[in-house]
């Protein structure tokens, strides 16, 4: 891979990505927003802000974890764009 061709992602689509793909395996699986928030510790509000088609929170990579273990799902489909 040439190091001058390597492009990434911007941040703000990223975040969107994450948030639409955890919104969609987690409907996939049957688990509503509200049982995923606190599966995972986190504020319904904020859970909400991450999966928003806005994807308005960044999330940390412990979080990104957290939510593979619950919706027992690997980082890659998570972070992965269609």
């Amino acid at each position: 891979m040439d190091i001058n061709t390597i492009s990434f992602i911007p941040k703000e689509e990223l975040q969107k990505i994450i948030g639409g793909n955890i919104r969609r395996i987690a409907y996939q699986k049957n688990i509503n927003l509200m049982k995923l928030s606190e599966e995972v510790d986190m504020s319904y509000e904020y859970l909400r802000s991450i999966v928003s088609p806005k994807g308005k929170k960044q999330l940390s990579f412990y979080s990104l974890y957290k939510f593979s273990v619950v919706l027992d799902t690997t980082l890659d489909e998570l972070i992965k764009s269609s």
